[in-house]
């Protein structure tokens, strides 16, 4: 991999830290002294713009906590920016780029050290692909067991396995393991009803 490759992965790496690791609200009182009025207490505010081209005096600008992103977003419905803190800085500051973006908030906060960030970055990667990879098998193995109770009795096994088919989608869309293992011992224990018979 060249160095420019490796290096525009990094700073991928890093964007993404400082996108979640960030409080958008506590930068805004902090660096901007915007006062927020809170609509849900540390999920979603709303205050007076605080970029420096943009004058109001009604509350535009609103921010919300995105939990399954794990980061915070910005809107200001007066003049139109709005993304995540480092687009906030872009706009703010007036960067050109997000790398000068980035490179304020790794000064303000701390950020020192790319490696580590990269190497954690990765193992969250990992986890998560893990993750999948053990939903998936887990959807193969409900989803054969459930084909073979079809074959040996369509008429009498299809409420069940609609039913366990539903449960299962609602299942991975959660990243619910627990309840998958639930539903392949289901499938299993309705198999083996089948055998003992």
């Amino acid at each position: 991999m060249s160095e420019k490759n490796e290096d525009k992965i990094s700073y991928t790496y890093l964007y993404d830290h400082l996108k979640k690791n960030v409080n958008l609200a506590d930068f805004l009182e902090s660096e901007c002294g915007a006062d927020l009025i809170w609509r849900e207490l540390d999920i979603s505010a709303a205050c007076i713009c605080p970029m420096p081209h943009h004058k109001e005096l009604k509350p535009s600008f609103c921010i919300r906590y995105e939990e399954e992103d794990g980061l915070w977003i910005y809107q200001c419905w007066g003049c139109g920016s709005k993304g995540t803190i480092l687009d906030f800085c872009m706009d703010y500051y007036g960067f050109n780029n997000v790398t000068e973006a980035a490179d304020l908030l790794c000064e303000k906060f701390d950020f020192k050290n790319l490696g580590d960030m990269v190497i954690e970055s990765l193992k969250n990667l990992k986890k998560k692909i893990n993750v999948q990879k053990k939903l998936d098998c887990q959807n193969i193995v409900i989803s054969n067991r459930c084909q073979i109770l079809l074959r040996e009795d369509y008429n009498a096994n299809k409420g069940f396995v609609s039913k366990i088919y539903k449960e299962l989608n609602t299942a991975l869309d959660n990243e619910d393991s627990e309840r998958i293992e639930e539903l392949d011992n289901l499938v299993f224990n309705k198999s083996e009803e089948k055998q003992n018979v």
